[in-house]
């Protein structure tokens, strides 16, 4: 009978508890503080919201679809599908603390923002501003 040696031992044990550790983060949901599921980060993922009111794409020089209706204290996804970095953003505080802004979104990042009060909430690119406009409406 063969028996492995240190290095190979190490490895093994390592490739194990690796696969372990990702077996467990994969069980795919959390709560998150609003009593909803998140799914994953938007950093690490473009899979993210559970109780996501609507999904758009952002895709080279447009939104699709451009407008969505959504009840209040739902999400809202945008996940850049295109190979240009896009900033999404509204001109006025959603609410009294909180401002509809986006870092920049890479291709193939998401960014997620609940929306609390009802409104119908125009938005457009920062990046694009003449060619990316959407529109969410919030009841």
């Amino acid at each position: 009978m063969h028996r492995p040696t240190g290095t190979t031992s190490r490895l093994l044990g390592g490739a194990i508890a690796a696969g372990l550790l990702l077996a467990g983060c994969s069980s795919g949901s959390s709560d998150d503080a609003a009593g909803g599921e998140v799914a994953s980060d938007a950093s690490t993922s473009s899979t993210v919201a559970v109780n996501a009111g609507a999904e758009v794409e952002v895709s080279e020089y447009r939104f699709l679809p451009s407008q969505i209706t959504i009840d209040k204290d739902q999400f809202v996804q945008w996940t850049n599908d295109g190979d240009r970095v896009h900033l999404i953003t509204h001109d006025t505080p959603v609410d009294a603390d909180r401002k509809f802004k986006s870092d920049n979104i890479e291709p193939g990042q998401s960014f997620q923002f609940m929306f609390t009060e009802p409104g119908t909430y125009e938005y457009f690119c920062a990046i694009h501003p003449d060619t990316m406009h959407g529109t969410v409406v919030v009841s």
